[in-house]
């Protein structure tokens, strides 16, 4: 099972492994600001639960995210939602999710360059990262596309613009590069426009190599990361990516790869050199079987 953001659909599709097309879980009533309503989404998170648990999704086009319970018709708002702004009660185009062990919510709010924690029931977010303007310095961020947490609670945050992943640790007033930070480029040691991202137990960090068609593994303190999915030219064979936006890990291990130019979403087992087919046809469409032109 998966959850997709599909972005220029505004809605949230869960797909179900052998499916052959998802089911719409949140929007799909046309682009607005009611709370039945999405503009853009570009993430989506389970909160911690049971069998049936709530999404959290990155409302992007709106400022917000907004709570969505299971056969709930209508979204609550849980950060954001008053208008595009640089306040601590404000986002400005939200673009990724990630939840720590306690339920706190980090936000990748990518035009004030800055991740923001909204601990349950906040009324405003706190700063954790970046928020001291666009730059290259480590105290900064430009284009936050992607955060994740790890089990101590770590912050990780792909820059697409500055081609590197940072390391937060709770409370640090600026990051540690973790990843990339050696110049836009194609080498293992270099990312190019990094995107979505996943925080293994193993303390590996997959990034979502957007502009260079693959997945890679970056261990801590590594010089230099590994590809475990694509061939680094865009392409619709099954061994190739087209500029990969967010990657997952299933119960098996094996990964699932939003392959956003391809409109599909890829399960790579483990150590496979070419993956299969898990959701979407390939074709931008609003039907259930495909994805919107973005997701």
């Amino acid at each position: 099972m998966c959850l997709v953001a599909d972005t220029g659909n505004h809605r949230v599709l869960i797909w179900k492994e052998g499916s052959e097309e998802g089911i719409v879980m949140a929007g799909g009533r046309g682009k607005g600001s009611e709370l039945f309503q999405l503009d853009s989404p570009a993430g989506v998170s389970l909160e911690p639960g049971g069998r049936l648990r709530n999404m959290l999704i990155a409302d992007t086009g709106n400022n917000r995210v907004l709570r969505w319970k299971p056969g709930a018709q209508e979204g609550e708002v849980v950060a954001g939602g008053h208008g595009k702004g640089s306040e601590l009660h404000q986002l400005n185009e939200p673009r990724a999710l990630a939840l720590d062990a306690s339920g706190a919510l980090y936000i990748a709010d990518l035009w004030n360059y800055r991740v923001v924690k909204w601990a349950p029931g906040a009324s405003e977010g706190e700063v954790v990262a970046g928020g001291n303007g666009k730059g290259k310095g480590l105290h900064q961020l430009n284009w936050p596309y992607g955060v994740a947490v790890d089990g101590f609670g770590n912050l990780y945050v792909a820059e697409h613009l500055n081609h590197r992943v940072t390391r937060w640790e709770p409370g640090a007033k600026e990051g540690t590069l973790f990843a990339g930070g050696n110049g836009e480029g194609s080498e293992l040691n270099q990312l190019c426009g990094p995107s979505g991202l996943f925080a293994e137990d193993t303390g590996a960090v997959l990034v979502a190599d957007s502009g260079n068609h693959r997945i890679v593994r970056w261990w801590p303190e590594a010089a230099e990361g590994e590809i475990v999915a694509g061939t680094e030219e865009s392409g619709f064979a099954l061994n190739q990516l087209s500029w990969p936006s967010a990657v997952s890990v299933d119960k098996t291990n094996a990964l699932l790869i939003a392959d956003h130019l391809n409109h599909r979403v890829l399960r790579w087992p483990k150590g496979a050199k070419c993956g299969e087919l898990f959701a979407g046809k390939g074709g931008v469409g609003s039907e259930l079987d495909r994805f919107g032109s973005g997701f």
